[in-house]
């Protein structure tokens, strides 16, 4: 699925959004080179927000936005992350 089907696809049934990060860079007449949405896509996993099953970035995606963005928060998040990512390599779960 391409970015802007998903976006189609949210208008069409009314999904209120707001399109954020470098991908919005375009709407002020720049662009740059961000984690791509089908390969995030790729490698996706399926998990639940509440009782409601979603898609999320693959924890080795997850770390690669982390590092991207690089503010505070971020490099805090990594930590965690990075400890988790190693946790579940211990335990040969894909990441």
């Amino acid at each position: 699925m391409d970015t802007e089907r998903l976006l189609r696809l949210l208008k069409e049934n009314r999904v209120v959004f707001i399109v954020i990060g470098a991908s919005a860079f375009p709407a002020y007449g720049y662009a740059r080179a961000t984690l791509d949405f089908e390969d995030v896509w790729k490698g996706r996993i399926k998990a639940k927000f509440g009782s409601t099953e979603v898609y999320f970035p693959s924890l080795d995606d997850m770390i690669k936005m982390k590092q991207a963005a690089g503010r505070a928060k971020d490099r805090e998040d990594l930590k965690y992350l990075r400890k988790l990512r190693a946790k579940q390599k211990a335990h040969g779960r894909r990441c």
